[in-house]
């Protein structure tokens, strides 16, 4: 994850052509399957909603309004500088998201399931939690809230910068590492067992 060059700066206002914009980095998978299918609840929340599709395996999205697949990028800031939300309704899966952390860095508002923020430690309100059957409320939710979404963008970024910087995620790691190599004696060779 590599952070904005602004890291230590709060995000700067959303511009009023993006304050409708969604951002959803994946390629074709489940959440995508979901996002799309809730899609036209978005739309018709907010009708002038625009979602944007970047990742690999995109060639066969679905056409539907207000939908742009943009495909692969070279790097995650060359579209999230394009929108006013990340939309992931990230299904059960093992481990942090590093989508979630890369928006969040950027200073993006994040709408996700509650699989979305595992392993990640956020503040309280930090992040929109909405479960599938919602997801589409809680997001025109979100996008409807200008405020709120400059808000939950200040208070993600800071839980990055405070808890999630590369520095301490291999401190973590290595912490991790020790602990299991000192309460775990080592096993003898399979040949002597």
């Amino acid at each position: 994850m590599s952070l904005p060059k602004s890291a230590g700066e709060p995000p700067s206002p959303m511009p009023s052509k993006l304050a409708r914009r969604i951002l959803n980095l994946e390629s074709a998978s489940a959440a995508l399957a979901s996002l799309l299918d809730q899609w036209p609840t978005v739309r018709r929340l907010v009708p002038d909603a625009q979602l944007l599709l970047a990742g690999r395996g995109l060639r066969n999205a679905p056409a539907l309004p207000g939908v742009e697949v943009v495909g692969e990028v070279a790097q995650a800031s060359d579209v999230l500088s394009r929108a006013a939300v990340l939309a992931f309704p990230c299904p059960p899966t093992s481990g942090p998201k590093m989508k979630v952390l890369d928006a969040l860095a950027w200073g993006l508002p994040v709408v996700t399931t509650d699989a979305g923020t595992e392993g990640l430690s956020l503040s309280p309100g930090t992040i929109t939690i909405a479960s599938p059957p919602d997801f589409a409320a809680g997001l025109a939710a979100v996008l409807k809230d200008e405020p709120k979404r400059r808000r939950m963008a200040a208070a993600g970024r800071a839980d990055v910068l405070a808890h999630h910087r590369p520095e301490q995620a291999a401190a973590a790691r290595l912490a991790l590492i020790d602990r299991l190599v000192t309460s775990h004696p080592q096993a003898p060779p399979a040949a002597d067992r």
